[in-house]
């Protein structure tokens, strides 16, 4: 009995931990208890060894990213953009456009992922409340993203105009 205890309770900490990770992303972070469920459920986790490309820029795009544990990487045109830890996430425009993936993203350290890809992310905006939850959601963060990328540019933008050397 006590290694279906200890089973058990591995799978509640599993679950409560994707729970947590999803809970963490803007686009999850007001779903209800019930439909933040359904999400965990279709999502996958992943192990990858320190070094591994999760994927490469110009990859064909499919699925969301969650750091559950470990460090990854950014890439764009080799320059590092970014390091996503514990709680971060990457790739959640796949989740709306197939486009090539815009970077490259490696595990900088050993990485445990939650992956939500396309079809089963498509699968929950079959149901009309979950779809408007989610998709007023992603659009808040992708307003929010925007916004952080225009403000960068207009700072580089005005930096070079005013001769700044960086």
């Amino acid at each position: 009995t006590f290694i279906v205890d200890e089973a058990a309770a591995d799978r509640s900490m599993k679950v409560r931990r994707r729970l947590e990770a999803l809970q963490g992303i803007s686009m999850f972070r007001y779903l209800p208890y019930v439909d933040l469920i359904r999400v965990a459920s279709v999502a996958t986790e992943r192990h990858l060894a320190a070094g591994t490309v999760v994927f490469n820029e110009g990859d064909p795009a499919d699925s969301l990213y969650v750091v559950l544990d470990g460090t990854a990487t950014v890439l764009k045109s080799g320059v590092l953009i970014v390091e996503i830890a514990p709680g971060g996430h990457f790739g959640e425009m796949s989740l709306v456009e197939r486009m090539p993936r815009s970077a490259t993203v490696c595990a900088k350290t050993e990485l445990d992922v939650l992956v939500l890809e396309r079809e089963p992310f498509y699968g929950l905006l079959s149901e009309e409340h979950v779809a408007v939850k989610l998709l007023w959601a992603m659009l808040r963060m992708l307003n929010r993203r925007l916004r952080e990328t225009s403000d960068e540019l207009s700072q580089i933008k005005a930096g070079v105009l005013q001769g700044d050397p960086e």
